[in-house]
């Protein structure tokens, strides 16, 4: 084992260590160790681990198919992916490059934006939900899942439990009406 002594400070340490190639292939949990000590946790499941990279989770496969989905078929900017850890429990940590800023919640309300400088932020979320609704599902045969695991959906706001897969949009909507169908079925077309 090849020690790494080195009189530098603790911060620009982690710079020394990320430069050498042996540091990428750390196991997932000595790289989370090393980026705590040297940087900071940005959130309780994102960890910087070098000046531009960090690595965020556990999540579970199905985000990270959704993340390259968006990055692949539409102009939103999507962080790019490095590397994928799968963790022995079935989910995964994801190593993006680091997008540095200030929250939009943050920036709207603590800072004087001018009226022109509003409009364009609406009119690129704007822009940014009309995409996301214009996407197309990956595999027709299970039109609300997710297309390579199959699997069904979570929504916290819905149940802790997954739900899906579903048949069609109409099938996918029902669900969420608590299995009311369409209204036009159920209370009678206009006439």
């Amino acid at each position: 084992m090849v020690r790494l002594s080195l009189n530098i400070p603790h911060r620009d340490a982690i710079m020394v260590l990320s430069s050498l190639s042996c540091f990428w292939v750390l196991p997932l949990s000595t790289r989370l160790r090393l980026g705590r000590t040297y940087f900071k946790s940005l959130a309780p499941n994102v960890v910087r681990v070098s000046r531009h990279r960090i690595i965020k989770g556990p999540y579970y496969p199905r985000e990270l198919e959704a993340l390259l989905y968006v990055r692949k078929h539409t102009t939103i900017l999507v962080p790019r992916v490095y590397r994928v850890y799968h963790a022995s429990n079935g989910r995964i940590y994801i190593e993006t490059e680091l997008v540095e800023g200030v929250s939009l919640a943050e920036l709207w309300l603590k800072t004087r934006l001018v009226h022109d400088v509003k409009t364009t932020i609406t009119a690129d979320l704007h822009d940014a939900v009309a995409q996301l609704r214009s996407l197309r599902p990956p595999a027709q045969q299970s039109i609300v899942a997710w297309a390579s695991t199959k699997e069904g959906l979570s929504d916290g706001r819905i149940g802790p439990e997954t739900f899906g897969p579903f048949r069609s949009h109409d099938a996918f909507h029902t669900f969420l009406r608590g299995g009311i169908p369409s209204y036009p079925s159920f209370i009678g077309k206009n006439e």
